[in-house]
C-alpha cells in the first residue's frame, strides 16, 4: 500500500486510515515511550524505554468472525495456547506454567474490587475449536497485536 491509498485521521493526529475488507485501520507511527514504573507494582519496574515499530490497526474491536477468519487463514496461535517457559518466570510453581487465558466471569453480587480473583478464572489449555469463543475476554491480550499489519 502506498501512502496515496490512505487518507489523514479524522483525529488530526499524524496517523492515516485505510479500508480493508470494509474494515477501517489506523496507522499507528513507531515511537519511543517509558514501559512500566517505580512506583507501584513490583512486577512493573523497572521503568524502561522500548521502542515500538509503526503498524496499523483496526479503528473498531475485532470481533469473534473476523478474528475467526484471521486464524483461518493464518493458523496463528495465541499466547494462551503456548505453555510459559520457566525460565521466564523464575520462582513459578510448576502447576502454573501451563497454556491457558484468564476468562472473565461477571460476579453474581456485589465484589470486592481488591480481589481480582471474584471476576476472573483460569482457563487452562484452550483448544483450537474453543480460541474463538463467545466471551472475547478468553483470549490472550497478545492475540489482537497480531492482527496489527506491520508496515
Amino acid at each position: 500500500m502506498s501512502l496515496a491509498d490512505t487518507k489523514p485521521s479524522r483525529d488530526g493526529g499524524q496517523s492515516f486510515e485505510r479500508s480493508t475488507d470494509n474494515v477501517e485501520m489506523l496507522h499507528v507511527p513507531g515511537g519511543t515511550y517509558r514501559m512500566g514504573s517505580d512506583r507501584h507494582y513490583p512486577e512493573e519496574a523497572p521503568a524502561h524505554r522500548v521502542t515500538v515499530g509503526e503498524f496499523w490497526m483496526d479503528r473498531t474491536p475485532v470481533t469473534n468472525r473476523q478474528f475467526r477468519k484471521f486464524i483461518n487463514a493464518t493458523g496463528y496461535i495465541t499466547f494462551a495456547e503456548i505453555a510459559p517457559d520457566a525460565k521466564d518466570y523464575p520462582g513459578a510453581l510448576p502447576p502454573m506454567l501451563r497454556a491457558g487465558s484468564l476468562v472473565f466471569t461477571p460476579p453474581r453480587q456485589a465484589a470486592d474490587l481488591r480481589n481480582w480473583g471474584q471476576w476472573w478464572s483460569s482457563n487452562s489449555a484452550p483448544t483450537r475449536r474453543s480460541r474463538i469463543s463467545k466471551n472475547a475476554a478468553d483470549l490472550a491480550l497478545a492475540a489482537p497485536m497480531a492482527l496489527a499489519v506491520e508496515c
